[in-house]
């Protein structure tokens, strides 16, 4: 629900905007990347976009993320999704805050990496790894050319989230 909340306050902000500029005859001004029709920008240059829906969950189960180069997305411990992602074109640059599991492009049968907790990694089109629940981390394009990443997105029935609230004594 909070993500519903997020994704709807940023549509309503980026409509007004939109309306006071050509309101306004305010001119637009180039920018680091061009969003696509259905796409949000979520940080500066990292626009996401959905492209399904599981039955129950109001945020998208599967979505794409594209990064225009020097673009940079932290992403903190209030997501309760376990994320399979996928680098589907550039090479993205990484730090995770646990443990993961890097399965490199073209390895058929074999381990993968495993990459500590707070590791910076690069991965590149074809790599993949899952990022826990509940997970602070960073994630950089620091190429030259756009990357992307496919992310599916499972919210398991019960997870323990933080609640905000003063302390008992």
């Amino acid at each position: 629900m909070q993500r519903l909340s997020v994704f709807v306050s940023i549509v309503l902000v980026v409509l007004a905007g939109l309306a006071a500029t050509g309101l306004s005859g305010a001119r637009a001004i180039a920018q680091d990347a061009t969003p696509v029709l259905g796409e949000q920008e979520f940080a500066r240059g990292v626009f996401a976009a959905p492209l399904a829906f599981a039955e129950n969950q109001e945020v998208p189960a599967l979505y794409r993320i594209r990064f225009a180069p020097g673009s940079v997305l932290f992403a903190d411990t209030s997501d309760p999704s376990i994320s399979l992602t996928y680098v589907e074109s550039g090479a993205i640059t990484i730090t995770i805050k646990a443990p993961i599991a890097v399965t490199r492009a073209g390895v058929v049968g074999g381990s993968p990496e495993t990459v500590a907790a707070g590791t910076t990694v690069m991965l590149e089109t074809g790599d993949y790894f899952v990022v826990p629940a509940l997970t602070e981390g960073t994630f950089r394009n620091d190429g030259e050319e756009a990357a992307s990443l496919l992310v599916s997105a499972v919210i398991p029935a019960r997870v323990a989230m933080p609640t905000v609230g003063t302390p008992a004594p």
